[in-house]
């Protein structure tokens, strides 16, 4: 049993040393101190729900490498690739660190809109590097895993508003939605689609539709930037093979 213990530990090790590169360990170190400032900052400045939300983000900087710990590679949970923290780390400081620690919503207006977009977009690629890392022995066309992966960054985001919405019902202190507040009438698609979310019991619809569309719109300038760089590829490889 020690032997198999030191084996694995020995070979995800390896894998992660071999899959890694300086500046993505930076990042990750970087990620979970900032972290674990935000635990300390924000215990007696936020809600205990939402404070709880922060520690499980922390928690969630060291997710590949205590996975990597706990299971074998053959499990799918076991060999989550190096870039899928990098991910999950941008995810937790989007969401979590610049949101209440540098309030970064007082600073952008849109914050919470920005956000959504770079999920969307962000999640196209997280989702592509899942399906590699579920099916390693398949060799998949970049073309087919983005739409895997654009398909799991929109789920990716349904699921998110769901949660908000059952949050906002079922935990103590939760406003996800804004229910408790007016739309804010000097965002950009307040200025374009009118005073509608002002009306009485609209603006929780308001703010779920538009978290989603701009998360859709973070998807199709992936989609777009994807395409570019495809076609940018695939004719270098022609003139070489040319």
């Amino acid at each position: 049993m020690k032997e198999k213990l030191k084996k694995h530990f020995s070979s995800q090790a390896k894998r992660l040393k071999t899959e890694g590169n300086i500046f993505g360990y930076v990042f990750w170190w970087v990620a979970r101190l900032m972290m674990i400032f935000a635990v300390f900052y924000t215990k007696s400045r936020v809600a205990p729900a939402l404070y709880l939300a922060i520690c499980l983000n922390t928690l969630a900087t060291f997710a590949v490498t205590l996975l990597a710990a706990l299971f074998p590679q053959k499990i799918f949970l076991g060999r989550l690739s190096f870039n899928t923290q990098c991910y999950i780390d941008l995810f937790v400081l989007l969401g979590s660190f610049f949101c209440y620690c540098v309030n970064m919503y007082a600073v952008i207006n849109d914050y919470d809109k920005l956000q959504h977009f770079l999920a969307g977009f962000l999640g196209c690629f997280l989702g592509m590097e899942l399906l590699k890392t579920m099916f390693p022995k398949l060799e998949i066309d970049r073309r087919v895993a983005f739409v895997g992966g654009s398909g799991f960054s929109f789920a990716l985001i349904v699921i998110w508003e769901c949660f908000e919405f059952l949050a906002d019902f079922f935990i103590p202190g939760s406003n996800n939605q804004g229910y408790t507040y007016g739309a804010n009438p000097d965002m950009i698609f307040f200025k374009i689609f009118g005073l509608g979310a002002q009306n009485e019991g609209q603006t929780a619809v308001y703010d779920t539709m538009f978290d989603m569309l701009f998360a859709l719109f973070g998807i199709i300038v992936a989609a777009i930037g994807f395409c570019v760089v495809y076609k940018i590829r695939k004719s270098k490889e022609k003139k070489i093979n040319s």
